[in-house]
């Protein structure tokens, strides 16, 4: 079994990943996105699924797990970008697109680290 080991950088990114999701859960849970039948539910779905994620013991199993909740913000950047009439839709779209990275940066330092 591999250890899972997170230095500090990668520490930060987390942190900065849970911010986005925290921001975006507010943004999706106010209107006009809690008519968007897409986007019910899904910051909190988010939430749940970084959770999951860093509940993982092994390494390989938290990469599965966030390749996985880089799919559904992927999945949800796609139908955000397609509410462009919506006042928040460029801060939305940015923290989807920005969330994707953080992602892919923390799975590249993880695997760094092993």
């Amino acid at each position: 079994m591999e250890d899972i080991k997170i230095d500090s950088e990668t520490a930060i990114l987390i942190l900065k990943a849970y911010q986005k999701i925290y921001k975006l859960n507010g943004l999706l849970h106010s209107k006009p996105y809690t008519q968007i039948s897409e986007f019910k539910g899904s910051g909190s779905a988010l939430h749940e699924m970084m959770n999951n994620a860093f509940k993982e013991s092994t390494s390989s199993d938290l990469q599965a797990k966030l390749t996985m909740l880089s799919h559904q913000v992927k999945n949800l950047l796609g139908y955000s970008q397609k509410v462009k009439n919506v006042k928040e839709h460029k801060q939305i779209t940015n923290l989807f697109e920005t969330l994707v990275i953080d992602i892919t940066l923390i799975q590249s330092k993880i695997n760094a680290v092993k």
